[in-house]
């Protein structure tokens, strides 16, 4: 599963998480790699079990630290900086792109377009489907709009940083 996290000036961590063991017995390790300048790096083992209730995490298996117990965050703070998180996609407008292009992050197969050309969307709305690393992700908009033109169609394979549609803003009189 990929995970985006955004800050407000448009700086973006990309972080997959690569694998997860929870055949064994005892603690599930999750597997994570985070996205550097366009390069994988920072590979980590993240160690996680339940004890009488609660969460506990380890990076060596060894130390633990209680972790609060709650449903996927919206925001996560780190080193004074503040970050959206999107767990699957990531919003067009959000990073990087620009405010009215809806690019693809990794290369893959465009599975479904539920959005038609000229069609009004809301922020969250899901506007494309994409399949990717054997996943398949969610493509939502960042902002309320209307789809101005669709560049790919069902079936498609594209390429990493391909403009797969372009929404505009309407104007506020």
């Amino acid at each position: 599963m990929r995970y985006y996290l955004i800050a407000g000036d448009g700086e973006e961590v990309v972080v997959d998480l690569v694998s997860a063991g929870t055949d064994s017995p005892g603690p599930a390790g999750f597997e994570f790699c985070a996205r550097d300048g366009g390069e994988w790096k920072h590979r980590q083992t993240v160690f996680v079990r339940s004890l009488a209730g609660m969460l506990f995490t380890s990076t060596d298996g060894v130390g633990w630290s209680r972790t609060a117990r709650e449903d996927l965050p919206r925001k996560i703070v780190n080193a004074g900086r503040i970050y959206d998180l999107y767990r699957g996609y990531k919003p067009s407008g959000a990073g990087t792109a620009s405010a009215g292009g809806l690019t693809a992050q990794m290369p893959g197969l465009v599975v479904k377009i539920p959005a038609r050309s000229g069609q009004e969307v809301r922020k969250g709305e899901t506007l494309l489907i994409l399949e990717a690393m054997k996943m398949e992700n969610e493509i939502k908009s960042a902002l309320d709009g209307r789809v101005k033109v669709i560049h790919v169609r069902e079936g498609e394979t594209v390429e990493a940083g391909k403009l797969l549609m372009e929404l505009e803003v309407p104007e506020i009189a």
